[in-house]
């Protein structure tokens, strides 16, 4: 086998000799099988042959060449034969003992790991213990709180319950009415068609129009009115509202107040704001709100208002009150008219009483419109940078609760109040006009609010000046329907941290007896 390997290499044998620093008789020995070949020797020919062929020898070839060569050392010399057996289960046992040590290492990296990584999951697991033990508290607290406003919304609940039978009730009463009132309306539309033919067929043209001088018509009103011909009159004023110039309307309309006809005015008026163009009302309005009249009331006045709170869009109606109602509310504040005028809502002697409720806001908020008409005309008018404060005090002492606490609950919105004076007005002043009108329709305004928007407005008012707040929780604890609510409104005012400034007002005010002294008490 050596010979087989050594011809691979194409050299003689003393040139390998010289290759391999070996006497030529001995690798002559070694390859004619005289002697057994050294191990070095053995494996440097076959890394030569593995080189010379580009390619080196299998590991099953190594193998097979090294167990002939014990072999022949077993069967030449048991001595070397052992030795031999021996180092190459030295060379073993040292790769073993390698490979051990390469293993051994990298189970201890990988203990080190495990254990780095026991440690992350014991802290995390003393967190997620942590962690567990406050939730199981935080849960037991929740639960206590959640107990309490289960009993606090069963007790509403009957409340509810028995405002539901009378909503019921109320709903069947408004049903029947509606029904009267639709056959009433079928029988007047009727009556209109029956009149409308009538004056078609009186209706003169030349007795019309804008040809007919001012004159003329105001004499032939005198006539009609004089003759009791409540037709003739009623056609000639439409085509007055109609077709007139804005100079001759107001010619019609002194001659009319002049003659007792005020109420024929008004309609007149109303009629202007309905049929003719928004630029012909606001030439109407100028003249009736002139700086010279501001100062006094005038019925004509509070009927073109209510017609253009009535009938025109919301657009105009804030076009409408920031040029005529803001003059007047100026004059007033300039003129110290205004804390006499609000401090005393049923008195209607004083001076210029009437004209502060002449305020197309105002007028808005009393007419039969949906209440949000009159918070979008409140939007545009902050928009606008216009005061709103005093018109609004004037609306809540004047329009039923039922108007009014909608309204002023929508205001208590956090976006809805931009402005610093606009929150001091709705959030102090209407906090105590809201506690002086009728103590039922407030408390069952209160009641029928929905359930987030009455906690917006015990929320602002929690932020309102220690008297006011008095005044009102007491307000609340005298209705036994809202008592519910003064208790809620007690814990807003502990949350805000005004509890020791109620208690002392309370005990100054000798308001610490009964339901309210109870409440204040809870503080």
């Amino acid at each position: 086998m050596l010979t087989d390997l050594f011809n691979a290499l194409g050299v003689s044998q003393r040139a390998y000799a010289l290759r391999v620093t070996l006497d030529p008789s001995v690798v002559s020995r070694f390859l004619r099988g005289q002697r057994v070949a050294t191990k070095d020797f053995v494996d440097r020919l076959i890394r030569e042959v593995g080189a010379k062929r580009g390619a080196p020898l299998t590991e099953e070839a190594r193998a097979r060449v090294e167990e002939q060569r014990l072999e022949a050392l077993k069967a030449t010399d048991v001595g070397l034969f052992e030795l031999a057996r021996l180092r190459l289960d030295m060379e073993r046992s040292q790769r073993t003992v390698e490979r051990l040590a390469r293993r051994e290492e990298a189970l201890h990296d990988l203990l080190a790991k495990r254990e780095a990584e026991v440690s992350s999951v014991r802290g995390e697991l003393d967190r997620l213990r942590l962690d567990w033990t406050e939730d199981t508290l935080a849960a037991d607290r929740r639960e206590l709180e959640l107990r309490a406003t289960a009993e606090e919304h069963a007790s509403a609940r009957e409340t509810l319950l028995a405002e539901i039978a009378r909503l019921r009730a109320e709903l069947a009463a408004t049903a029947a009415s509606k029904a009267e009132a639709e056959k009433r309306c079928r029988d007047l539309a009727d009556q209109v068609l029956t009149m409308e033919e009538e004056l078609a067929e009186l209706h003169a043209p030349a007795s019309v129009g804008e040809d007919v001088p001012i004159a003329a018509l105001v004499e032939r009103l005198q006539e009609f009115v004089a003759a009791g011909d409540t037709h003739a009159v009623g056609r000639e004023l439409v085509e007055v509202a109609r077709s007139r110039p804005v100079k001759e309307i107001h010619k019609v309309l002194f001659w009319l107040a002049e003659a007792g006809e005020g109420s024929r005015a008004a309609l007149l008026l109303r009629d202007v704001v309905q049929l003719r163009t928004w630029e012909v009302v606001l030439e109407v309005g100028d003249v009736e709100c002139a700086p010279h009249r501001a100062r006094s009331s005038s019925p004509l006045r509070s009927a073109f208002f209510e017609a253009v709170a009535r009938f025109r869009s919301v657009p105009e109606l804030a076009d409408a009150h920031q040029r005529w109602s803001g003059a007047f509310l100026e004059t007033a504040i300039r003129d110290d008219l205004v804390p006499q005028l609000v401090a005393t809502p049923s008195s209607r002697s004083r001076p210029h009483r009437s004209r502060l409720e002449e305020t197309v806001l105002v007028k808005v908020i009393a007419a039969d419109r949906p209440w949000s008409d009159a918070l979008e005309l409140i939007g545009l008018l902050q928009e606008r940078h216009e005061p709103i404060g005093l018109s609004l005090s004037v609306a809540v002492r004047l329009c039923p609760p039922e108007r009014t606490v909608p309204i002023l609950a929508e205001l208590a919105r956090p976006v809805s109040l931009d402005r610093a004076d606009d929150v001091d007005q709705v959030g102090e002043r209407l906090a105590d006009l809201m506690v002086q009108g009728p103590e039922r329709q407030f408390t069952e305004a209160l009641l029928a609010l929905p359930v987030a928007e009455r906690a917006r407005l015990l929320d602002r008012m929690a932020t309102v000046s220690a008297p006011v707040l008095l005044t009102f929780l007491n307000r609340l604890y005298v209705s036994g329907q809202a008592a519910l609510l003064a208790d809620a409104l007690i814990g807003r005012v502990r949350a805000v941290g005004r509890s020791g400034e109620l208690r002392r007002l309370a005990a100054d005010a000798r308001f610490l007896s009964g339901p309210l002294g109870q409440g204040i008490g809870a503080l």
